[in-house]
């Protein structure tokens, strides 16, 4: 019926081509399929998409430029309508620009982590674990899973871990089990053009790795992300870790900012305002002195500072390392990692950094620091609320972890109760305002909130 048709349709152009960028789909979205190799790649799409033109002339125009950028013959940015789309059953959430698209994959005590299963997906652990994908081409990642470094998956907070080392994933298809998340606190609140998320990253699983050495995961996070046109600002606090190995001792905190394929050089802009150039070959570790790194027209704000690890290497692996269908030879290529260390024995530490994507020169990204970055106020981020204010937007976005009130003088916000609240359009004149709010927990309660303008 043209009803049905309609549902499949919207789900068609909207979920499953609207979550592509160019030809690839985000890594997060494939399970142990990553491990495949080629299977991000989606160009054998295309027959799909022309099809369906008929299926459903309404809306064949969309589907030949989904065919097109399958193609790659129209520009991944084509046809981008900006759009930020929380889906609250699944803990995904996809924030799309026609300059790029940031996604984020977590997990919570409603759905299941990663699974491993057909001797696949060996190290895939920490993907369920707030893993991000920051796309602007398309092809940022491309097939790099084969040499990637399992422990520094972008946006994860996890204990530092050799190639090889990391625990399957607890959800085991081949054991017949699935394990949920930990945590009821994750999701967000989103009027569909912006958006704040969060999740809360509760860890003790202690396991065998295939090695047969016992790990320690032990790791606790409260990490958010605020997002709105020309930057996502991501923040972590609570930061504790305790993560062991049976050979390696105490395992050192991270968050990786991102790992993908190096392109071109690495400009680092430090806070004595030299800019340093990096090629193939670095290992940097920056001691609180950096203020923003720029690689491949996404570049990195780190407004306070941080412990920044940079790395610029040519790795091989082989994709058996992870599949055992796949091939077992060694393959290689050049990856760019940046990276915030947060130590041995982690207590209660945090992070900030922005995510800036279209900007490839430092002038670009001194420019934002100079103009912009006076408009992004980190208002809180500890263990009660972590929120952010866009002053040129003027939008609020305000995580409660717990009830708490927000006193700003301009804005004071009581919850009673856990939950994500966004204001905007604040007229001090008629004390009104547009107010979205999100039940993150999804426990269906009323959520009862206090505002004063």
């Amino acid at each position: 019926t043209p009803a049905r048709l309609e549902i499949f349709s919207k789900f068609a152009r909207e979920t499953y081509f609207g979550n592509m960028r160019g030809q690839y789909f985000p890594y997060m979205l494939t399970g142990r399929g990553v491990t495949r190799s080629g299977y991000t790649m989606r160009s054998g799409n295309v027959g799909l998409a022309r099809s369906l033109m008929n299926t459903d002339p309404t809306h064949k125009d969309e589907y030949e430029l989904i065919a097109k950028k399958l193609e790659n013959t129209a520009h991944s940015s084509q046809g981008i309508t900006p759009i930020s789309k929380l889906y609250y059953i699944g803990d995904y959430i996809s924030h799309n620009r026609p300059g790029y698209q940031y996604s984020i994959r977590t997990t919570s005590s409603r759905t299941y982590r990663s699974e491993w299963g057909n001797d696949e997906g060996y190290e895939t652990y920490f993907m369920s674990d707030a893993s991000n994908a920051i796309l602007q081409e398309g092809n940022e990642y491309g097939n790099i899973y084969g040499v990637w470094d399992w422990a520094k998956i972008p946006g994860v907070t996890n204990p530092l871990l050799p190639r090889g080392h990391i625990p399957n994933s607890q959800s085991s298809m081949a054991a017949g089990t699935s394990t949920r998340g930990t945590q009821p606190f994750v999701g967000g609140v989103t009027d569909n053009l912006y958006s704040a998320y969060v999740y809360t990253q509760r860890d003790s699983w202690v396991t065998n790795n295939r090695q047969g050495k016992r790990v320690s995961i032990s790791t606790i996070a409260d990490k958010a992300w605020f997002m709105f046109d020309e930057e996502i600002v991501c923040l972590g606090s609570s930061l504790t870790s305790n993560a062991t190995h049976a050979d390696l001792g105490d395992l050192e905190l991270i968050t990786t900012v991102n790992q993908g394929l190096l392109k071109g050089e690495v400009l680092v802009g430090t806070k004595s305002g030299n800019v340093e150039k990096y090629a193939l070959g670095a290992n940097k570790e920056f001691d609180n002195n950096v203020q923003w790194v720029i690689h491949n027209n996404i570049g990195y704000v780190f407004p306070k500072g941080g412990q920044a690890r940079l790395e610029t290497a040519t790795k091989s692996g082989a994709w058996s390392d992870n599949n055992y269908s796949e091939s077992n030879e060694t393959v290689s290529e050049d990856l760019f990692a940046l990276w915030l260390s947060h130590g041995k024995k982690a207590k209660n530490e945090e992070y900030v950094y922005f995510v800036i994507p279209n900007v490839s020169s430092a002038a670009d990204i001194q420019e934002y620091w100079d103009s912009k970055l006076k408009d992004i106020e980190i208002l809180e981020n500890n263990d009660a609320i972590q929120a952010v204010r866009h002053k040129a937007l003027g939008i609020w976005q305000i995580i409660f972890r717990k009830p708490a009130t927000f006193k700003h003088n301009e804005l004071i916000l009581k919850a009673n109760q856990p939950g994500a609240v966004m204001v905007k359009d604040i007229d001090t004149e008629t004390g009104k305002a547009s107010v979205y709010v999100g039940d993150v927990m999804q426990y269906g309660k009323i959520l009862k909130f206090g505002l004063d303008i």
